[in-house]
């Protein structure tokens, strides 16, 4: 088993902690499928209506869509993990070749709001784990329900997805933070996201707990005892409440080169002056998030760029 040094977990650098070549495309979709797939099945009693049309141009009407029994949708944006959530999202185009295995696609959200991502299908992918993805070939399905019966499609297979609602449109809160690591240097940090996620996830004895961080102050890391830190969770209300996060650097069991980097360093990711930001649970002491109104504008930069040592403020 791998352990790394807390001072490995320096800002701005994702893709330095392991220098073993690799297939990018091979080692991410098993991977991402699997890390995706662990957090579990996510449910919901108002699942949309949609549209399915194929690539061969056959349309196809559903009700209760998922994704693999899920209400959201792992994507990656400028390499970076983001999950959105089913219900923001009016009509999904995929490009790519048919049958592979990193797709291109673009979600158009309720919103209005476009984004351009690549997401992963698990054709081809060989993984110990596929029980867990959901099919024995490993391989990622739209589901619903049609007027035959039950409606599965492979991701690679579909052309485009437009979505039926009928439920009112869920705001979208723009989160900024200022970050300040272990060392002392503070980050001004846009579009900030928890594990690709615009919601906190910590414990509390045996309860895991999840909040929107648009509802937090301020988040405060303790150094704790072995993998543990205990974390306090103010909100804006004044409310404050006790939990612990797993910051955890040993390798586990099944996970692949990109799982392992990710959750080791990219706990916390969003944009800077200087573009893409990233910092690890252990390398983290505060953030103190912005009231929307008083957020200071996102940058325009490249988020291709990583985050450099001129963000730091003493």
């Amino acid at each position: 088993m791998l352990s790394i040094p807390p001072s490995a977990f320096h800002l701005a650098r994702p893709r330095e902690l392991i220098k073993r070549p690799r297939s990018r495309v091979s080692s991410l979709a098993a991977g991402l499928l699997l890390m995706w797939a662990a957090t579990g099945p996510v449910y919901s009693d108002s699942a949309p209506a949609a549209t399915i049309i194929d690539r061969d141009g056959n349309r196809s009407d559903v009700t209760k869509l998922a994704l693999q029994d899920r209400q959201d949708i792992e994507i990656y944006v400028d390499d970076v993990r983001q999950i959105v959530m089913l219900a923001d999202v009016d009509r999904i185009e995929m490009g790519g070749d048919r049958g592979g295995e990193e797709l291109s696609l673009t979600l158009h959200l309720r919103s209005g709001r476009l984004l351009t991502a690549t997401m992963f299908s698990g054709s081809g992918s060989i993984s110990q784990h596929q029980d867990t993805i959901g099919g024995g070939d490993g391989l990622v399905h739209f589901t619903g329900i049609s007027e035959l019966g039950r409606f599965t499609i492979p991701l690679s297979d579909v052309a485009q997805v437009i979505l039926h609602h009928t439920g009112a449109v869920s705001p979208e809160h723009a989160l900024h933070a200022t970050v300040i690591d272990m060392e002392g240097r503070r980050f001004e940090v846009s579009g900030l996201r928890y594990r690709g996620k615009t919601r906190f996830g910590y414990s509390q004895g045996k309860a895991r707990r999840a909040k929107e961080m648009a509802k937090l102050a301020e988040l405060e890391f303790e150094v704790g005892s072995g993998e543990i830190r205990p974390v306090t969770v103010t909100f804006w209300s004044g409310k404050k409440v006790q939990g612990t996060v797993d910051a955890s650097t040993v390798r586990l069991s099944g996970e692949t080169d990109r799982m392992f980097e990710d959750r080791l360093l990219m706990a916390f990711t969003g944009k800077t002056k200087s573009g893409f930001f990233n910092i690890g649970l252990r390398a983290v002491k505060l953030v103190r998030f912005h009231k929307e109104e008083t957020a200071p504008a996102e940058s325009k930069q490249s988020p291709e760029k990583s985050a450099a040592e001129a963000d730091a403020q003493p």
